[in-house]
């Protein structure tokens, strides 16, 4: 079994997150004064509740014929993974949460104030992004590694962050 390692309760507030992400995240190119002030009271609403933790651990990785990818706890099939760790002899395996609040949050929301809702849920997500390229920056520091690399990019599928 491999030791899971801890990043406990980052301050929310020292993770950047661009306006412009958030509006990606809502499909929006440009904004009026009522969503700058939705978006501003979104932000509050959200640096209010979240706590960002994450737990990873190092394994050993192979890469074998067909795109197959065998890292010590499970085997994958990702051709898009394989051209990512062609290189590599060992990855950081992590897993991050926001905390199940925002989520509370955003549920409550989506009942009676969508707007919010959805203004919330896109600053969630462009918050997680920003909170794993920490991560993962802490992890790697100066090493040459390679970029991030998450369930749902490419051919690597969703249900890969099922199998640990």
């Amino acid at each position: 079994m491999t030791q899971l390692r801890t990043i406990y309760m980052v301050n929310p507030l020292d993770l950047v997150i661009q306006r412009k992400e958030i509006l990606r995240y809502l499909k929006a190119s440009k904004t009026t004064l009522e969503t700058d002030a939705l978006i501003d009271e979104c932000l509050k609403d959200v640096y209010r509740v979240v706590s960002p933790r994450a737990v990873f651990f190092e394994t050993d990785l192979e890469l074998l014929d067909d795109d197959i990818i065998k890292f010590g706890f499970a085997e994958v099939k990702s051709h898009s993974l394989t051209i990512n760790l062609k290189s590599c002899k060992r990855a950081y395996v992590f897993a991050a949460t926001l905390g199940i609040e925002l989520d509370r949050m955003i549920e409550k929301y989506s009942r009676f104030i969508q707007s919010k809702a959805a203004v919330c849920h896109a600053i969630g997500s462009a918050l997680i992004e920003s909170f794993c390229n920490y991560v993962n920056d802490t992890l790697v520091g100066d090493s040459k590694a390679t970029r991030r690399f998450s369930p749902g990019y490419g051919d690597l599928s969703l249900d890969f962050s099922q199998l640990y």
